[in-house]
């Protein structure tokens, strides 16, 4: 006997049996039971009657209860069914979707691995099926971001090993030369920033170019959000415009690199070598930039309040309006700096060094210049309302200010 027919016999064979059961029981309630109670009753035929009816009232509400909550077992086990079948086609469909993305995966990698230059379609592929799963599968957009981190940094060196297919430089407005990154790494960079916009992604882990050679390239506006770049080289590289808030940037070099306007607020820039940069109107809010090199860089209009330049060497650099609230500045290297304009309102100028240093109509209100070396410096129109000063080492033509019109 083969199971369905066995199966189907077992069912009506449980049909049968349940309306016996039902069958018994209804008599037994409305029968079987009012006979008794009359017979109880002796003499008077009305008050057999009465009993009878009573009895066989009761039995049928026992009856109607047990056949609700006979109802409702097997709703309750309909219910489960149905939720069993629905968890299974659940299981069925993440299973063949995980499936499917793992092919996908799979096929990306073969696809990003292939190398020469007439291959190039191929690994933009490659690229753009992993930006693919990074968006459809939020569990694996770590391991696709940590892919596409490991082929820049992979094809980065190589290629730089490699002269003959190292691409040419073009000359940029100011005269420098620019590498032209290759479109398969532009194509990766692009949607590892595309992939840490704000909302997307939130579980995927901070980018990784530690030590990465991105010389000279051209990176400007890219998301590189709170990203690992210490100890990388960026030197005459084009970040105008992007996106660096709270990027570990320790020991980095970036030399000669152009950051107008980036956002660096909270980047920790600890020993970075900023030698001629150009950060003009950067936003350095709060960050980082203890004992970093600033030699003749350009901060006109840069925002670095509340920043911690502490022992910073900003000999010779171009501070012009920029904005430093707040910021830490103490033993720091300003000789020769030029903060024309700029607000210092609050900082931090402890034994700062700001020989030859030009502060004309510089904010120095309530800043604390204990112990600075402030010898050929130029003061002119600065406002030193509530600083404090240091008792020697004061420009030859200083004299105390006059008090303002509220006494302070």
């Amino acid at each position: 006997m083969n199971n369905p027919h066995r199966r189907r016999l077992l069912r009506i064979a449980g049909w049968t049996l349940a309306v016996v059961v039902i069958g018994a029981l209804g008599y037994y309630l409305l029968e079987y039971l009012p006979q008794q109670a009359a017979i109880q009753i002796h003499g008077d035929p009305y008050k057999r009657l009465e009993a009878f009816n009573a009895s066989r009232a009761t039995g049928a509400q026992i009856f109607l209860g047990l056949g609700i909550f006979a109802s409702l077992v097997l709703t309750y086990r309909r219910m489960r069914a149905v939720e069993s079948q629905a968890a299974t086609a659940v299981r069925q469909a993440k299973a063949a979707e995980d499936g499917q993305i793992t092919e996908r995966f799979t096929r990306a990698i073969e696809q990003l691995g292939t190398t020469g230059a007439e291959k190039m379609a191929i690994r933009l592929g490659g690229i753009y099926a992993l930006e693919r799963i990074l968006r459809d599968s939020e569990a694996d957009a770590p391991t696709v971001q940590e892919v596409l981190a490991a082929f820049v940094r992979d094809e980065l060196n190589r290629r730089r090993a490699k002269p003959q297919v190292q691409a040419e430089t073009v000359d940029s407005n100011d005269g420098a030369g620019l590498f032209v990154i290759h479109t398969d790494l532009k194509a990766a960079l692009t949607v590892l920033s595309r992939s840490r916009l704000p909302g997307q992604n939130p579980d995927v882990r901070e980018l990784c170019l530690t030590h990465c050679d991105l010389r000279g390239l051209q990176l400007s506006g890219l998301n590189l959000l709170a990203a690992d770049l210490n100890g990388a080289y960026l030197t005459a590289a084009d970040l105008n415009g992007a996106i660096l808030a709270y990027a570990h940037l320790t020991g980095a070099n970036l030399n000669g690199a152009r950051l107008t306007g980036a956002n660096l607020i909270g980047a920790n820039l600890t020993d970075a070598h900023l030698t001629g940069a150009h950060l003009n109107g950067a936003h350095l809010t709060g960050a980082i930039l203890t004992h970093a090199h600033f030699i003749g860089a350009h901060l006109n209009g840069a925002h670095l309040n509340d920043a911690d330049l502490y022992g910073a060497i900003l000999t010779g650099a171009h501070l012009n309006g920029a904005i430093l609230n707040g910021a830490h500045l103490n033993g720091a290297d300003l000789n020769g700096a030029d903060l024309n304009g700029a607000n210092l309102t609050g900082a931090d100028l402890t034994g700062a060094h700001l020989n030859g240093a030009d502060l004309t109509d510089a904010d120095l209100t309530k800043a604390d210049l204990t112990k600075a070396d402030l010898t050929r410096a130029t003061l002119n129109g600065a406002t030193l309302n509530g600083a404090h000063l240091p008792d020697d080492n004061l420009p030859s033509s200083f004299s105390d200010p006059a008090p303002s019109p509220d006494g302070g």
